[in-house]
């Protein structure tokens, strides 16, 4: 019953009621008249990723203690922690290779989702919650590693005694792929080599202002015409 919203920075939402339960074998929603979720009649996609089916450790490769739930074969784990109010920490992620993607968000605050890219390094971030380029506003505080993260820019993500929270994924052979390109405006576009047919394509626009775009084969499964 707690939720956040990828497209602003509000503080967690412990309060609307808009989701029932995790499950072994999927997930189940109640009523929603407020249509975020399972109103009548509206159409909905959902993306999954299974982390460690619920169960969670805690973490103390790094500086500060933090609970993480991983899966180490998918390249993805969530991870938790209670800010100490210090400029900069790091914190066990539980996979067994580098980072090459990190979701932030401060679920106790109003700011912005600050993101880490494997291209990025220490110099620079973009915000999961808005359209705007890249820029040092949203860095990290030092490079990932095998075994940890940093915390993000401007105490957006270790406010003392508040909680936050981090997606982090790096790629899997034939399963996920994280990388860049140079878009070239030609009609037959720029060819991206994945190594396997995607079923979800993520794309931000680093050097400029343009919208977040998410193709999946569930609402088109030809060509992945329909974007979110």
């Amino acid at each position: 019953n707690k939720s956040l919203s990828s497209n602003t920075g509000s503080v967690e939402d412990s309060t609307s009621g808009q989701f029932t339960s995790f499950d072994a074998d999927g997930f189940t929603l109640p009523a929603d008249s407020a249509g975020y979720i399972n109103y009548n009649g509206r159409n909905y996609v959902a993306w999954n990723w299974k982390a460690n089916g619920g169960t969670t450790s805690t973490n103390n490769d790094g500086s500060l203690a933090a609970t993480v739930q991983a899966n180490t074969d998918a390249g993805f784990s969530i991870v938790t922690w209670t800010g100490d109010g210090n400029a900069s920490v790091t914190l066990g992620h539980g996979l067994n290779s580098k980072p090459q993607l990190i979701i932030y968000k401060g679920r106790e605050n109003s700011f912005e989702w600050p993101t880490w890219f494997q291209t990025f390094g220490t110099t620079t971030g973009f915000f999961l919650s808005n359209t705007t380029a890249s820029g040092s506003f949203a860095r990290v505080k030092s490079e990932p590693t095998d075994s940890v993260i940093p915390n993000a820019e401007l105490n957006y993500t270790n406010t003392n005694t508040e909680g936050s929270i981090a997606y982090v994924f790096h790629s899997v052979e034939g399963y996920s792929r994280f990388g860049a390109y140079r878009g070239n405006s030609s009609t037959d576009g720029v060819y991206v080599y994945t190594g396997f047919r995607p079923r979800m394509i993520f794309l931000k626009q680093i050097d400029g202002g343009a919208e977040w775009a998410c193709y999946d084969t569930e609402r088109d499964n030809g060509n992945m015409h329909e974007r979110c």
